[in-house]
């Protein structure tokens, strides 16, 4: 990769961590600002029982969990792309297509790897689903 695309690459990741970051200090504000909507329940020795107080509360819980998955990829990223290693496909090493990257610069997998990835991944949910061992690595299904 030449110097100026590794530079606008980089360029492009700092800019995706800084406005995730910036989402994840809202949402922490959006969060205690919904706390204080709502008591926290408690029993009688003033021990809180734990149940999120809201639906609204939920919602903003499972987002912050996202943008703090995307801010982790986009950090991971970059450090890949300063030793040398971004863009390259994490499972079969062949280049990653520029169009890819550009969509979803922390993309670690090519877009077959990735389609493999996530088919493997389904097959996994279902076998859990239906009650199957933790243990289960897709294997027997192809």
């Amino acid at each position: 990769m030449d110097r100026k695309r590794q530079a606008e690459l980089e360029k492009i990741l700092e800019n995706q961590i800084r406005t995730l970051t910036e989402e994840i200090k809202w949402r922490k504000r959006e969060l205690r600002a919904e706390k204080s909507k709502f008591p926290t329940a408690r029993d009688n020795d003033g021990a809180s029982d734990g149940i999120v107080e809201s639906t609204q509360e939920e919602i903003i819980i499972i987002s912050l969990l996202r943008v703090s998955d995307e801010l982790r990829k986009a950090e991971d990223a970059l450090l890949c792309l300063k030793r040398g290693e971004y863009g390259n496909c994490s499972e079969c090493n062949d280049p990653i297509a520029e169009k890819r990257l550009q969509a979803l610069p922390f993309a670690v997998r090519c877009k077959d790897c990735q389609e493999v990835s996530e088919v493997a991944e389904q097959k996994r949910r279902r076998h859990l689903s239906r009650g199957g061992s933790v243990l289960f690595d897709g294997s027997d299904y192809y």
